[in-house]
């Protein structure tokens, strides 16, 4: 009688199983954070193109009307006794349209720009959007970075425009409880009419947008503040869209204080655009002095490294 060969097959052992499968782990555990960082480069490279999208529309308002927007508007009566920077309460209903409208033409935003009605205000002291230009207000990727985790069906604004910088004694004034912080030594502040012949310093060396880390956008705070690239609602007369160097880069969100600082969600720091519209990632441990000079379109004083 012939005998057969029989050839056994062998499987794994439960304990070759869990190897392999602690091996996987392992592997998965290793390039996760490189997959991680892969994305937050792209996120960030995409959040440098928007800043030089914006700086190219900056440049060419100013070839066309000869000057820079106006960071933001505030519009007194001429028979109120006050100026804009030291109002705190009542004129809401008399702020114009901020920079980041003023540019819609120059991002290929025509059509949105025309629905605007730039002789109503963007500002309103109820708790809804300002009207009656608010039903104009979409998401807008151009002022939104792709790092910010909050929904990007809101119409958020990542990218402030450079008011100043310096000191808390280096504002123009702060409003009448002094904590408004108004600036007019940068490019971008309240009825600002800047061009680029103001800027001294020269243009590689001074801020002319930044990133932030946003204001609220919430029905839950006391006042219903509610703040959009367009405009901003609320009850009191904050200079929305625009921020100075004056705190560190980073500085914990603490309302009012998110317009004395720029920030952004990506790690270690935050990307400003110059006003040669270069782009460079500063540090948040940038020295303190050289950041707030950066700010400040004529101080005369050298630049350090960030």
């Amino acid at each position: 009688m012939q005998s057969r060969n029989i050839i056994r097959r062998r499987g794994f052992t439960l304990v070759e199983l869990l190897v392999v499968i602690a091996i996987i782990g392992v592997l998965i555990a290793l390039l996760l954070p490189a997959v991680q960082q892969a994305r937050e480069a792209a996120r960030r490279l995409q959040c440098s193109n928007n800043l030089k999208q914006l700086g190219l529309a900056l440049h060419n308002h100013h070839d066309t009307f000869l000057k820079m927007p106006k960071g933001n508007t505030f519009v007194v009566s001429p028979d109120s006794g006050s100026s804009w920077c030291m109002s705190t309460t009542g004129n809401e209903n008399e702020q114009g349209a901020p920079w980041t409208v003023s540019i819609l033409p120059f991002i290929e935003q025509n059509n949105l720009h025309d629905s605007f009605d730039l002789n109503q205000p963007f500002g309103n002291s109820g708790g809804e959007l300002p009207a009656p230009n608010n039903n104009f207000i979409q998401p807008l990727e151009a002022f939104r970075c792709p790092s910010d985790p909050i929904t990007h069906d809101l119409p958020y604004n990542n990218y402030f425009g450079v008011m100043g910088g310096g000191s808390s004694s280096q504002q123009s004034c702060a409003g009448s409880s002094g904590t408004r912080p108004f600036y007019t030594n940068g490019l971008l502040y309240a009825n600002s009419e800047t061009n680029f012949r103001d800027v001294v310093d020269g243009t590689s060396h001074v801020f002319l947008v930044g990133e932030s880390l946003g204001t609220p956008f919430s029905v839950d705070l006391p006042n219903l503040f509610w703040w959009t690239w367009a405009g901003k609602a609320g009850s009191a007369a904050y200079p929305g869209n625009v921020a100075a160097a004056s705190d560190q880069v980073n500085s914990p969100l603490a309302f009012p204080d998110v317009f004395k600082s720029f920030g952004s969600h990506h790690p270690g720091g935050c990307q400003m655009l110059n006003c040669d519209g270069s782009v460079r990632f500063l540090q948040e441990t940038v020295d303190l002095d050289a950041y707030r000079s950066q700010g400040i379109r004529n101080d005369g004083l050298p630049i350090g490294e960030g």
